[in-house]
């Protein structure tokens, strides 16, 4: 499966967007419920983000994709677009 090309999400990416923003704008495209397993591949194959970190991040959600720990403590992988 290949990776779409979301402007949209890139540019978020590239203003250091903030993760719920990014969230938000992720539960708007997908036709269907975001999931853990969806935001781990997103995070990957579009963002170039690794599994280790995306799973840090997801950590911090529970099945539903709720926030349910802070992660304002999480490495800065957002700073000038890069992972």
């Amino acid at each position: 499966m290949d990776a779409p090309n979301d402007e949209r999400l890139h540019e978020l990416f590239e203003q250091d967007a903030s993760l719920l923003e990014m969230l938000d704008h992720l539960s708007m495209r997908e036709d269907v419920p975001l999931t853990g397993m969806r935001f781990l591949w997103i995070f990957q194959m579009e963002l170039g983000i690794s599994f280790v970190e995306s799973r840090k991040i997801l950590a911090c959600f529970d099945p539903s994709m709720r926030v349910v720990d802070r992660f304002d403590q999480l490495p800065d992988l957002f700073s000038s677009g890069s992972p």
